[in-house]
């Protein structure tokens, strides 16, 4: 397997574990002011965030958005494995498109996002996932990869009935799906983002939380003489933000 004909690449144990439990540990300080968890317990995170969410809509909401928006997020990409990986697949050059926090809970099936490439707000064709565990569990789902699909590049997207962005089966059929359900603390995956892929239902005891981050290539984009874009996104999905078109 490699990342350019594949698409992906899983590194186990590549990411600084102080790096993780710092995120995590920031993440508890946010919610700390409104609920009354105790911070040093193995499921704090979990059980802090059930009691903000018992709390009402737009507590849970806000203190979700303000996970995105950690700076310790972005700054994974200082972390000595990452920044290796990263250079080594050539990104010397290159712009963070987007960086957040996703959480996924057991039996949530409305967020869980079908077979899709990432397309919205690129601005390259040259780009790069880093998707990084913040917790570990038994069945708690993830990632499935479809390997080569890359190299079709952006593909017209459908929308679900619930608004998801998805396509057909006839846009992978001649990849073998690859799972990606046991990690650990440290591991990491590095996507490409026009690698077709979808998440993986959590059926744990716990909530999945994933720090994700998005880089392009910033060398040598022709495009940007005409567009920030390589490519005229809304012919490939609609461009709306997740919130804005789910159901």
């Amino acid at each position: 397997m490699t990342y350019a004909k594949d698409g992906y690449e899983i590194c186990n144990r590549l990411v600084d574990t102080g790096r993780i439990e710092a995120i995590r540990q920031k993440m508890i300080a946010i919610m700390a002011p409104h609920c009354d968890c105790p911070a040093d317990q193995p499921d704090s995170l979990d059980q802090c965030f059930y009691a903000i969410a018992a709390q009402g809509q737009d507590l849970k909401t806000n203190v979700y958005r303000l996970f995105g928006r950690l700076a310790d997020v972005p700054l994974l990409l200082g972390d000595l494995g990452v920044s290796g990986k990263v250079a080594a697949y050539g990104f010397t050059n290159y712009t963070i498109q987007a960086y957040s926090v996703f959480c996924l809970e057991p039996g949530n099936t409305k967020h869980m996002f079908l077979p899709h490439q990432d397309l919205r707000d690129r601005t390259s064709r040259k780009s790069l996932i880093i998707w990084v565990p913040l917790s570990v569990g038994a069945n708690r789902g993830g990632l499935a990869l479809y390997p080569g699909t890359h190299r079709k590049g952006p593909l017209k997207h459908d929308l679900s009935p619930g608004g998801q962005l998805l396509l057909g089966e006839n846009a992978f059929a001649d990849s073998a799906r690859r799972d990606i359900t046991e990690f650990e603390f440290g591991d990491c995956v590095f996507v490409d983002p026009y690698l077709i892929h979808e998440s993986i239902e959590n059926q744990g005891d716990g909530i999945r939380w994933t720090a994700v981050i998005k880089i392009d290539d910033a060398s040598g984009q022709a495009h940007v003489r005409d567009s920030i874009h390589p490519f005229d996104i809304d012919d490939y999905i609609d461009s709306r933000s997740n919130a804005e078109r789910l159901n």
